[in-house]
């Protein structure tokens, strides 16, 4: 089966679509829709900034991967869920496990930062 981008795009959304689960060590589930999550929640990208200012979706703050330890705080006081993506989803994966270690259990990592603008792009046009 050859998959598009389209194909991709819409398998993602709807897998998203109900909740999010991931299987780390342990199931998380938040029930509400990707959509809801992207309005409700704060998006963050753990790009450097070089990378951010290149492209970004549209309402992501910039903390760095490097600095997601030294933000803890303030990244506690944010709106939930936490939703993180980088490049390709690497180092917003890092991010999340640092988050849960640190004990930010609603952190999430929702992939790349080219995903995410699509998502965005497929909502607006919805």
């Amino acid at each position: 089966m050859t998959v598009t981008k389209f194909t991709f795009f819409e398998v993602l959304k709807d897998y998203f679509c109900q909740r999010f689960t991931f299987n780390f060590n342990l199931q998380i589930t938040i029930n509400m829709t990707i959509e809801e999550a992207l309005t409700q929640g704060t998006l963050i990208d753990v790009r450097e900034p070089m990378e951010f200012q290149m492209q970004h979706a549209e309402g992501a703050i910039n903390i760095p991967l490097g600095e997601i330890m030294n933000k803890q705080s303030d990244i506690n006081t944010m709106k939930k869920p936490i939703l993180l993506y980088c490049q390709s989803g690497n180092r917003s994966g890092q991010a999340e496990m640092l988050l849960r270690t640190l004990g930010v259990e609603d952190a999430f990592n929702i992939g790349s930062v080219f995903e995410v603008i699509q998502l965005q792009r497929q909502m607006q046009n919805t």
